[in-house]
């Protein structure tokens, strides 16, 4: 019955929406774990998550290898180091049912979600979002706050994989420009444009 009364509750004070309320910007450090069907681990990943709102996000892996996802709000960077390749997408194509489009969106996110807030523990408290759309990649998420602040997260996907995502100095509100949120190729970077003409 905890967990029906919490979910009745969500939309007035879940910390989610809580965490939502004034951010401008979100910067933390995070180490990504994969793990496969049978709970074997996969791939181990670090790197840095720098989000502006409105639509604006930078994620940077630079352990075990170096890639940029960037996007500006409308267009998508994916940019691969060790392949000097970059591919443009839509942001609104590329992102519409993922992480990035809860926490740098400036939509709601119960537009996209069923959002059901679980019983706090002593790990903190887990907020659980069903994708409505059931051609989503992921067909779960798991966000956890420690408080009122974003600490980690569980995606599971329609192969039986699952990604855990755990969240270290995080900071808000901390200053960034725009620069950050676009990328630049070089000359020797081979560019792929998947954008749709308008």
């Amino acid at each position: 019955m905890l967990i029906l009364s919490l979910a009745v509750n969500a939309a007035a004070d879940n910390p989610l929406e809580v965490f939502l309320d004034g951010l401008a910007t979100f910067s933390a450090d995070f180490e990504q774990v994969l793990l496969d069907s049978s709970g074997e681990t996969l791939e181990v990943t670090r790197g840095a998550l720098r989000l502006r709102r409105p639509g604006m996000f930078y994620w940077l892996y630079n352990e075990p290898y170096v890639q940029e996802i960037i996007s500006d709000g409308s267009s998508l960077w994916v940019y691969e180091e060790d392949l000097e390749q970059v591919t443009v997408s839509d942001v609104s194509d590329a992102v519409e049912d993922t992480p990035a489009l809860i926490f740098s969106g400036d939509n709601d996110p119960g537009e996209y979600y069923v959002i059901e807030e679980l019983e706090s523990g002593e790990g903190g408290t887990v907020v659980e979002l069903t994708p409505k759309n059931p051609e989503s990649y992921y067909r779960l998420l798991r966000l956890v706050f420690s408080g009122d602040e974003l600490a980690g997260m569980a995606l599971f996907d329609n192969l039986g994989q699952t990604l855990f995502i755990s969240f270290t100095n995080a900071v808000r509100n901390l200053e960034l420009k725009k620069e950050l949120f676009t990328f630049s190729p070089t000359d020797e970077t081979e560019v792929i444009d998947a954008r749709q003409p308008h």
